[in-house]
């Protein structure tokens, strides 16, 4: 999937900027119909790989505020940056401009882009954490984001799809694993063996699910049963 988006008839180039590549993404998922939502979601589910490689291309028109601009400056971390001390996007602007020693529209095609983030983190925040985990899972800080389904049926859309999951051994090739063997009735196995190589499921991951109920909504009488996407 390639999303590109425009800002104040100005189109940003998300190719040199990996956060408004994560806001890209996340706006794809958040205004897809539930129809393309589904099918990015089954998709995934067979090729193992992040829901939004299954969207559809799309530009996105952004009206970017100044409230953005000082919700970033606020909840940095729910961006995915440690620091936002910029007062204004034109001290952003002016402060990229000298330090990259380029023209003015550079600068401001920076402070658009880093505004445009923050805009699609305010308002779209479980989409932005879904994209910011999956393609910057470094950047994440779980209590800083909204919780995610425990469904373990739901590959690459629930909580174990989190690096800090159960220990730390949270992950995309986890969450995959562990919708597979669930969807499958392997409830319990030691590990995931197929294309992907070895997955192990440690025994805590499994017990944590049990204590949540999930055990019970997986057995094999009900496997067939969609998740709700």
């Amino acid at each position: 999937m390639t999303s590109d988006i425009t800002v104040a008839g100005i189109r940003l180039d998300a190719t040199r900027d990996p956060l408004l590549a994560l806001a890209a993404q996340a706006l794809a998922w958040a205004e897809a119909t539930p129809v393309a939502r589904s099918r990015a979601a089954t998709c995934a589910r067979f090729t193992w790989r992040p829901v939004f490689d299954h969207l559809p291309d799309r530009v996105f028109d952004v009206d970017v505020r100044d409230e953005d601009w000082q919700w970033g400056r606020e909840h940095a971390s729910r961006i995915g940056v440690t620091r936002f001390p910029w007062p204004t996007m034109g001290a952003y602007a002016r402060e990229m401009t000298a330090r990259t020693r380029a023209d003015a529209r550079r600068g401001q095609e920076a402070a658009l882009s880093l505004a445009t983030v923050a805009h699609v983190a305010r308002t779209h925040p479980h989409a932005y954490a879904l994209a910011l985990v999956t393609r910057a899972p470094a950047r994440f800080r779980p209590r800083e984001h909204p919780c995610f389904d425990t469904d373990p049926r739901l590959g690459g859309l629930n909580a174990w799809i989190i690096p800090a999951a159960c220990g730390g051994v949270g992950g995309l090739m986890l969450s995959h694993a562990l919708a597979d063997l669930t969807g499958e009735g392997l409830w319990g196995s030691p590990a995931w063996r197929g294309a992907h190589g070895v997955i192990p499921i440690p025994p805590a991951v499994w017990a944590t699910l049990e204590r949540m109920g999930w055990r019970e909504r997986c057995e094999p009488s009900r496997v067939g049963a969609e998740p709700d996407f």
